[in-house]
C-alpha cells in the first residue's frame, strides 16, 4: 500500500530553523521529524511512499534515499494551493482502484494503522480535543459516520479534531471529489482545502467512518515540537552515551556518544547530537542539533540548530544553523 506525505510547506511557524531545511528534517532525539513518520509507516506495512514536495525539496529526496530502502516518489507542487491541491498531484503514482493512507509531514503518530487499512470504509484519524479551532473536526450521525468535516471551525460544533492521518478506501473517489472543489474555486484562505473534497464525498453517498488517534503529536510550531520532543523521550527512554566530565545528567535525555558535556548540568528533555560540545552549561528542555559549542549559558525551551555557537547567559533562545553569538546577556 502506498502513502502520501506532503511536505512542500515553508514551515513558518518554525523559523528561522525552517530557512535553511525544511519542517519535517528538524531533529528529535536524534532523529528527525520524517524518520519517526517513515519508520511508522514502514512497521505498519506500507511499502511505498510518495512525498508531495516543494521547499528545499532536495533535502527531503536526500533524506530519504540515503535513509531508508523503499521505493519512494517525489512530485513537486510548484504552487501552494493547498492540501488537497497536494494530495491531488498524487494521482500521478496512485491507480484509481487503489487504497491508500495520507499522513501530514509534521504530525508523529502513535496507533496500529494496519486494522484500519483492513475497512471497508474510508476512515479518519481523530483525537478528541476541548478546542478544535485550529484543526479540522469529523461531526458524527447517530448510526458514527462522518456527516459533516470542517475545516477550523469558528465555534464549537465536534470537539473530534482530525490528527492529519486519512485512510482512503477508493482513491478514484477523492481525487473526483478534489477535481471538482478546485473546478468550483471552493478555497479558504486562498487555499484548497482537503476538508472541502471529504464533504463532496459523503455530500455525493460515501460512508466514512473515524478512527481514535492517542498517541498524535503535533511538530508545526516551536511549543508543539518541544512538547512531542519531551513526550518521545520519556517513551523511548534514550541511553545518554559521551564523555561528562564533572557534569550531572538528569534523565530523560538524548545524549549522542560523539557528544562533549563539562562541568555542565544537561535535563531533563535534553537532546545533544553529534559532536557537540557544552561547557559550564544548564541545560533542560532543549534541542541541540550537531556540530555546536556551548558554553557559559543557561538554556531552557529553546532550539538550537547545528553548527552554532552560543557563549553568554541566555534564558530561551531560537537560533538556526551557521550562527554565532556571543556575551548573550
Amino acid at each position: 500500500m502506498k502513502a502520501v506525505i506532503p511536505v512542500a510547506g515553508h514551515g513558518r511557524r518554525l523559523r528561522p530553523h525552517t530557512l535553511v531545511r525544511p519542517k519535517v528534517l528538524l531533529p528529535l532525539a536524534g532523529k528527525p521529524i520524517l524518520g519517526y513518520i517513515i519508520e511508522k509507516l514502514l512497521a505498519d506495512g506500507i511499502d511505498e511512499l510518495v512525498f508531495i514536495v516543494g521547499h528545499l525539496r532536495e533535502q527531503i529526496q536526500d533524506y530519504v534515499r540515503q535513509t531508508f530502502q523503499v521505493k519512494a516518489h517525489f512530485i513537486h507542487q510548484e504552487e501552494k494551493l493547498g492540501l488537497a491541491h497536494a494530495v491531488f498531484m498524487a494521482r500521478e503514482v496512485i491507480q484509481p482502484e487503489e487504497s491508500f493512507v495520507i499522513v501530514l509531514g509534521d504530525t508523529i503518530y502513535d496507533v496500529d494503522l494496519r486494522s484500519i487499512f483492513e475497512s471497508e470504509f474510508t476512515a479518519l484519524g481523530v483525537k478528541e480535543v476541548d478546542d478544535p479551532r485550529r484543526f479540522g473536526v469529523a461531526v458524527l450521525d447517530e448510526f458514527g459516520f462522518v456527516k459533516k468535516v470542517v475545516e477550523k471551525p469558528q465555534r464549537l460544533i465536534s470537539k473530534l479534531a482530525l490528527v492529519g492521518i486519512y485512510f482512503i478506501r477508493k482513491a478514484e473517489r477523492l481525487f473526483l471529489a478534489l477535481q471538482q472543489v478546485m473546478d468550483r474555486h471552493i478555497m479558504l484562505n486562498e487555499e484548497y482545502q482537503l476538508a472541502d473534497g471529504l464533504q463532496l464525498m459523503i455530500d455525493q453517498g460515501e460512508k466514512i467512518i473515524v478512527f481514535n488517534v492517542e498517541g498524535w503529536y503535533d511538530c508545526g510550531e516551536k511549543k508543539t515540537l518541544l512538547e512531542t520532543h519531551r513526550t518521545i523521550l520519556e517513551k523511548n527512554h534514550p541511553r545518554a552515551e559521551g564523555e561528562f566530565a564533572h557534569s550531572s545528567i538528569i534523565e530523560p535525555v538524548f545524549i549522542h556518544p560523539d557528544a562533549t558535556v563539562e562541568y555542565s548540568v544537561i535535563g531533563p528533555y535534553v537532546s545533544i547530537d553529534k559532536h557537540c560540545h557544552i561547557r559550564n552549561a544548564v541545560i533542560r528542555d532543549t534541542i541541540i542539533d550537531h556540530d555546536t559549542e556551548i558554553q557559559n549559558i543557561v538554556l531552557s525551551h529553546s532550539i538550537i540548530g547545528h553548527h552554532v555557537r552560543l557563549c553568554g547567559t541566555a534564558q530561551n533562545i531560537n537560533v538556526s544553523d551557521h550562527s554565532e553569538i556571543e556575551n548573550i546577556k
